[in-house]
């Protein structure tokens, strides 16, 4: 016997779903990782002045995110680099800053504006201030004035001046336009080619151009070569400084940077195959190293969804079986992109497609969890491949939960299609079913079409053997938790009756109940026994005294002599009293026994105990060591009045237990039914009843039954019932002529507002609550039976009994073997015929809608054939009248 712990947290679905996306799946776009130097440059300062020239119209100004630029790649001949636009961007950041410090001279604009025009005046130059002359040579860099720089250096310009607050130099921004003429010239006049800016050399710098030709310039001038240089190569796309770096120099190019990226982890994430070949095929390469996130290469392509990198990367050996610090695979990656050509090369290099992570979630989760346009398409590529669909997570989240949570109707219908089940709760409580209700409804008549899938007949061959109907029920065992009533249970509690009334659910319930309602007799009869015991010790025992009438000479209160011969003979053979209680206790202590074990038939221990009825039979087995005598040898008056109201609730609950029979539903959900509205009833209306329980004590002063309000109280009620005793009003025959009035005016207005008004009303409607109880007594007898199963089947399954018990309890032992077949024309059936009636008719109503379909399919067919003759008619027709045409201009 095994209990679940009451301190477990049940979450309703919008707590249960806020906490699922909290703390578990990532459904946020994906954040960049690191940032490039010219993006962090940008970053800084956004303000943008009017320059002299206009800005490239290709320029892509005040961007969230400038790195948007680089993935927007073109890999045909003739167009632009990939990288041009954040290029772009950089040069445009820095001429900004360039015009910017300008403004601190007197005509500051108008030198730079002349120096770009190449009308500047060198005598005038000259003559300029020497702050101005270095800001006057940074700017014929950056627009390439190679002979002007050459002037300026002569004039005496500082070749290693930086621009103030940005540190940028001659050597830098040369570098940053590739322009080596200005390069040789400042690095032959004594420029220091390692001045560094944001931890950048000018070798950082020739890589966004892609300049070769400076890089070579600066290497020979003694710039340090650093493994930094390589990652800024990878991300402006560099493709002549990567073959230059890999080829011509033995550095390491597996360092990770500061952000804990290698240049193979930009590549794959950028999606820049390219250069990605060129870094696989040098033999020093890891293809997969890691980063500080544990994610390799393969991991960041599937992430960003780069199916080319993917490739090359599986080519060249990269592990599909990776895992990151989530214990996240590739092909989660992938399924979370929802890139199908990603998922596809996975599983030919022999990914695992139900591989789990940290929180036991499948590539099936990561797909379903990003609602895109994409998504049905990843979906099904999955389940293409045979992915587990009846999988759940940490919270106890399906596939199928996830998509009817971010409402995605088409997954929901295919997930629905390969078997998932959804009667499969969370681990708070709440069934697919119960999502699919609340967010997709109309996915609810695909749970149906499941159920008609299947029911199948042999009606292809023309019911050559005999028709036969098979039912196979391995759809309601799928993922039970308990037994085999959980999915109908499932349909109870979410309200889907329609489905309960579906053929395989009603002929599964039938073998069901037909299999378990023998344990329940069984039970009813042990509990029957007991109340017995306890009526026959009450009876003999405490009724009339006959046991202290035996046993103390001395009794004289005793009525048990005197009652009957039987009382007699009990005194005479006291003995039979000791049988019969020693029988109650042996009966309690079986009974006691059977109730602890039905607790393993509740989830919590709360709601065994909060039932009604366990509750009250509890105290009726409670109460027999209270009303022994073996405890002084004699019994009391007040053992008495507690074997009374015991023995009442004995038989009441017995009434309930036999009420809980499908046969007794009805009945018994009546009598509750008109009790509950009495109740409330006579709670409205006990003022009145007071009322005139108390005028009637002041009319009737002398009658016996209204000498205290509680007998007057008890008599009116008496009186509601139809007991009338209008003999009560010759009391005031010889009254005064005002006290015989009042009598007759409030036993008339009793006798019209309560027996009369009051009871006919309490009839009417408990006969409407009747009515309506006989129109649903179908659905009543179905929600009885599956009730009554399921608490069975859990007390038979999880309770202490041998299994060769509980597997008898089962319909199918084996799921494998879970189907029935039924020949409609044979007499004897296992089945009622009603069900059966109902199973044929969902066979033809089948094969009605397979022709249907057929028919419109052929309809389809025939309207495009249609439709391309139209189009071949009317080409001929353009060229008939083309030739027309030409044979006229020839006349």
């Amino acid at each position: 016997m095994s209990f679940k712990s009451t301190a477990v947290r049940r979450l309703s679905l919008d707590e249960s779903t806020r906490e699922y996306l909290e703390m578990g799946m990532d459904l946020t776009a994906k954040k960049k990782r690191y940032f490039s130097f010219h993006e962090k440059a940008l970053n800084r300062d956004r303000d943008r002045p009017v320059s002299f020239r206009e800005p490239d119209t290709d320029l892509v100004e005040d961007t969230e995110d400038p790195s948007a630029a680089e993935t927007t790649t073109t890999d045909t001949g003739g167009q632009r680099n990939s990288n041009q636009l954040s290029v772009n961007n950089y040069k445009e950041m820095v001429k900004q800053c360039l015009l910017d410090s300008s403004k601190i001279f007197t005509n500051g604009f108008q030198f730079l504006r002349e120096i770009e025009t190449g009308r500047a005046d060198l005598t005038t130059l000259k003559r300029c201030p020497q702050q101005l002359k270095n800001l006057i040579m940074l700017w014929a860099c950056f627009v390439d004035q190679c002979e002007m720089v050459g002037t300026l250096l002569e004039a005496g310009t500082n070749v290693n001046y930086i621009l103030p607050f940005r540190g940028y130099g001659a050597v830098h921004i040369s570098a940053l336009n590739g322009c080596v003429r200005c390069l040789s010239r400042l690095l032959n006049a004594g420029c220091d080619p390692n001045a560094r800016v944001d931890d950048m050399s000018a070798l950082h710098f020739s890589t966004y151009t892609d300049s070769v030709d400076a890089m070579l310039l600066l290497l020979d001038a003694g710039c340090r070569l650093e493994p930094t240089v390589l990652h800024s190569a990878v991300k402006a796309r560099a493709v002549g400084c990567i073959k230059l770096l890999v080829s011509n120099y033995a550095m390491d190019i597996n360092v990770l940077d500061s952000t804990g990226f290698a240049p193979i982890h930009i590549c794959a994430d950028q999606g820049f195959s390219d250069c990605l070949y060129m870094l696989l095929s040098s033999d020093k390469i890891l293809v997969n190293i890691k980063d500080y996130q544990e994610y390799t290469a393969l991991h960041l392509a599937c992430e960003s969804a780069q199916a080319e990198c993917v490739k090359l990367l599986i080519e060249h050996g990269a592990n599909v079986h990776a895992k990151n610090n989530k214990f996240q695979v590739p092909m989660h990656m992938a399924a979370k992109a929802q890139s199908v050509e990603c998922i596809e090369a996975l599983i030919k290099a022999g990914a695992d497609i139900n591989a789990r992570d940290a929180d036991d979630r499948t590539p099936l989760h990561s797909a379903i969890a990003v609602k895109t346009l994409n998504v049905w398409q990843a979906v099904d590529t999955l389940l293409g491949y045979q992915a587990k669909v009846n999988v759940q997570d940490h919270f106890g989240f399906t596939p199928l939960h996830v998509a009817a949570l971010n409402e995605v109707p088409e997954c929901v219908e295919s997930l629905l299609n390969k078997g998932a089940n959804v009667g499969i709760q969370t681990f708070g409580g709440i069934s697919a079913l119960n999502m699919i209700v609340r967010k997709v409804p109309s996915c609810v008549p695909a749970v149906a079409k499941q159920l008609d899938c299947a029911v199948t007949s042999n009606w292809a061959d023309g019911f050559k053997r005999g028709p036969e109907i098979q039912l196979r029920f391995k759809y309601l065992l799928n993922s039970n938790t308990f037994g085999e009533i959980d999915l109908l249970k499932c349909f109870q509690e979410e309200g889907q009756y329609e489905l309960l009334q579906h053929p395989l659910c009603q002929a599964f319930l039938f073998l069901k109940w037909r299999k378990i309602r023998k344990y329940y007799l069984m039970r009813l009869a042990s509990l029957a026994i007991f109340i017995m015991f306890y009526t026959l010790y009450v009876l003999t025992v405490l009724s009339h005294d006959c046991y202290n009438a035996a046993n103390l000479p001395n009794q004289t209160n005793s009525t048990c002599s005197t009652n009957s011969s039987v009382g007699q003979f009990l005194i005479n053979n006291y003995q039979i009293m000791d049988v019969i209680a020693d029988a109650l206790y042996l009966v309690s202590l079986i009974e006691g026994f059977l109730k602890i074990s039905e607790m393993a038939g509740y989830m919590y221990l709360h709601e065994y105990f909060l039932n009604l009825s366990n509750f009250s039979e509890w105290l009726v087995l409670m109460s027999v060591p209270i009303i022994s005598f073996y405890h002084s040898g004699r019994t009391y008056h007040w053992q008495n009045h507690v074997g009374a109201f015991s023995v009442l609730c004995a038989w009441t609950n017995l009434m309930v237990k036999v009420g809980q029979l499908p046969w007794f539903d009805t009945y018994v959900a009546m009598y509750t039914k008109v009790q509950k509205e009495f109740a409330k009833l006579l709670m409205a209306y006990i003022c009145l009843l007071v009322g005139f329980a108390v005028s009637l004590c002041v009319v009737f002063p002398s009658s016996p039954w209204f000498g205290n309000p509680i007998t007057g109280f008890v008599k009116v009620l008496v009186m509601m019932a139809g007991e009338l005793d209008i003999d009560m009003l010759e009391i005031h025959n010889e009254s005064a002529v005002t006290t015989k009035l009042s009598a007759y005016i409030v036993y008339l207005a009793l006798l019209v507002f309560v027996s009369i008004i009051l009871m006919n009303l309490l009839v009417g409607i408990a006969v409407h609550d009747i009515q309506g109880l006989k129109k649903t007594a179908g659905m009543s007898k179905i929600r009885c039976q599956i009730k009554l199963i399921y608490y069975i089947e859990l007390f038979m399954l999880r309770s202490f009994w041998p299994k060769s018990i509980k597997r008898k309890a089962l319909v199918y032992p084996s799921k494998n073997r879970a189907y029935m077949t039924v020949k409609p024309l044979n007499q004897r059936q296992a089945l009622p015929r009603e069900i059966i009636d109902a199973t044929r008719t969902l066979v033809k109503r089948k094969k009605q809608d397979g022709c249907d379909i057929d028919e419109k399919l052929s309809m389809q067919e025939i309207l495009k054939e249609v439709k391309e003759l139209r189009g071949v008619v009317e080409e001929n027709q353009k060229v008939i009248r083309h030739l027309l045409l030409n044979v006229n201009n020839v006349k």
